[in-house]
């Protein structure tokens, strides 16, 4: 987990800088004094450079390099080889005896990280390296990325419902009154308005194409 948010927290301060690695991979990560940092910086460059593409086979998501949103793709394939053991290719197949293992419910929790980071719609991922970091200081917390992920689904499905619900009930406000506004008065008080009934009938016509 220190792993993850180490290069997290350097992703996203590279970020910052309006930069993007393009080449996250395990031989690009080096430890000084024990804390994990990016390496070979050789080919940083400023974000939404795509004049060449870079990369390494695997670690490269299918838009290409070039964004931030390419950096973490890379990134989140690098924590799912250090916390599975295995290769990049088979994401998302987890270990076959993971069940067994004593931290398995962090190893599924720190999986929806994987999955997310490394989704193929760009869309779809961390917008920024500081998402992905707090899920996995979160995580760090012992605390639930899936419970915060149902948390915020629950509360944008009720933004839209009331949403929704305002949008009905403005329009069958405005259905009622344009009822109203088409149908001839014919209370007493409007029938008394006028003793020229042709201009009765010519304020009726008027009012319903009103």
């Amino acid at each position: 987990m220190q792993l993850g948010l180490s290069l997290a927290t350097a992703l996203a301060h590279l970020h910052e800088q309006g930069l993007v690695h393009r080449d996250i991979k395990p031989s690009n990560i080096i430890f000084v004094n024990g804390v994990a940092k990016l390496g070979d910086i050789g080919l940083v460059t400023e974000a939404g450079d795509t004049h060449s593409i870079v990369g390494t086979e695997g670690y490269l998501p299918p838009e290409g390099s070039g964004t931030p949103q390419a950096d973490i793709f890379s990134l989140g394939k690098v924590l799912y080889e250090a916390v599975t053991g295995l290769d990049r290719r088979q994401l998302p197949r987890l270990p076959d005896d993971l069940r067994a293992w004593p931290d398995a419910p962090q190893v599924f929790e720190f999986n929806e990280i994987v999955l997310r980071a490394c989704a193929k719609d760009p869309a779809q991922r961390y917008q920024t390296a500081e998402q992905l970091r707090a899920d996995l200081a979160l995580l760090q917390e012992g605390k639930s990325v899936r419970k915060k992920r149902r948390a915020s689904r629950y509360w944008q499905f009720l933004r839209r419902a009331s949403a929704w619900l305002a949008f009905a009930m403005l329009a069958l406000g405005l259905f009622t009154l344009s009822g109203r506004l088409r149908s001839p008065d014919t209370s007493p008080e409007f029938r008394k308005r006028s003793t020229n009934s042709v201009a009765n009938d010519l304020y009726d016509i008027g009012r319903t194409y009103y």
